[in-house]
């Protein structure tokens, strides 16, 4: 009887695999279904991590977080912008005044601000003193 030629690329390693007992239970379960061993197992994990399918995951993967990240960095100029809006226009309604003589004007101005900064401290209490950029909103 002639003895069949092994292929000289194919290499036997004899597999020493310890599973932990949830993994353990795992593959008895699909063994006993699919009847595979612990050497098929790892056979198939070899292929798998150096396939070119999980290369090209990874990029896909990484190409929508990129897109998640532009969408988001998009969101965030558009939050400062609208926040930079009505600090502007809240400025100017709590300390516009219309045209008035000098002395009356600098009252006006100031009761303006002690409007903003009221406004400004109901805002930061209503939301927790989540916003201590306000503080500085005020200042400006």
């Amino acid at each position: 009887m002639k003895s069949p030629t092994k292929n000289p690329l194919r290499i036997q390693i004899r597999p020493s695999v310890r599973f932990e007992t949830e993994q353990r239970l795992q593959f008895e379960i699909k063994k006993n279904k699919r009847r595979f061993t612990k050497g098929d197992l790892i056979d198939q994990a070899v292929k798998s991590y150096f396939s070119d399918s999980n290369k090209s995951i990874s990029a896909q993967l990484f190409r929508r977080l990129d897109t998640m990240t532009e969408k988001l960095d998009a969101q965030r100029h558009e939050s400062l912008v609208l926040v930079e809006a009505f600090h502007l226009f809240v400025g100017e309604f709590m300390t516009l005044t219309n045209d008035l003589p000098e002395a009356s004007r600098v009252a006006a101005e100031r009761e303006g601000q002690i409007r903003l900064n009221r406004f400004v401290e109901k805002l930061t209490k209503v939301l927790g003193g989540e916003c201590s950029d306000l503080v500085v909103l005020t200042q400006a």
